[in-house]
């Protein structure tokens, strides 16, 4: 449920509140990072993991966050 209604924003960042959870995401070409939290858990902190996150994977995988990447550096 939760892929379908990721694909269905066409932005690359989204919040989505449901069943008790709030979820935050970022999608970039094949990759997308997920923070879940409990619905009453701040907003604004999990925007600032999700961010802190990513560009941690961005300074790990340069030149850009992609799914070999991924496999390459974490198989």
């Amino acid at each position: 449920l939760l892929h379908q209604r990721i694909n269905a924003h066409p932005n690359n960042e989204v919040i989505l509140l449901d069943d008790g959870q709030v979820a935050l995401f970022k999608i970039n070409l094949d990759v997308t990072v997920i923070v879940i939290g409990q619905a009453d858990a701040n907003e604004l902190l999990l925007a600032d993991l999700l961010e802190a996150f990513y560009e941690v994977l961005g300074e790990i995988l340069k030149p850009q966050i992609d799914k070999r990447g991924l496999l390459e550096h974490y198989d």
